[in-house]
């Protein structure tokens, strides 16, 4: 008669299993979210830029620039003023809703309003885009303010 070499598992072998992966998704919860968030607020700036860069695009378009409404402080990207100009921008980005990623700016406070705004000075060709705020701090472009970096 052979003897069954198989070794049984105990309940104190799985207990310790158990709690050595609860401790590792504990000790790397923090590092996947930190990562997480990085990406989805790098995403944030690559969507500034294009948003930007589709600005650009449609005021080379004369009949389109005459359409466009010029705004010194920032306005809400959604609620873009000038038809022409908006049908246009959002053509030129292949979407119709511009939503954003972040939810927490870099010191971990939620963002009042999650969304996009713009500024727009057409006879210097200059646009801001900001995330999250109307101040310099929420700034993405052309430069990144401090409350989106660190």
């Amino acid at each position: 008669m052979k003897k069954n070499n198989v070794k049984k598992i105990t309940v104190v072998e799985i207990v310790i299993t158990v709690f050595i992966v609860i401790g590792l998704i504990i000790l790397l919860f923090p590092i996947v979210s930190k990562h997480i968030k990085k990406c989805q607020l790098q995403s944030d700036m690559e969507t500034a830029r294009t948003i930007a860069s589709a600005m650009t695009t449609i005021l080379e378009n004369e009949k389109i620039r005459d359409n466009a409404v010029e705004h010194a402080t920032p306005q809400l990207v959604s609620n873009m003023d000038g038809s022409d100009f908006r049908k246009a921008v959002y053509a030129e980005l292949e979407t119709e809703e511009i939503i954003g990623k972040t939810k927490k700016d870099t010191d971990g406070e939620f963002l009042a309003v999650p969304e996009f705004y713009y500024t727009l000075n057409i006879n210097k060709n200059q646009i801001e885009i900001y995330y999250g705020g109307i101040t310099e701090e929420y700034k993405i472009y052309p430069r990144t303010g401090s409350k989106l970096v660190k």
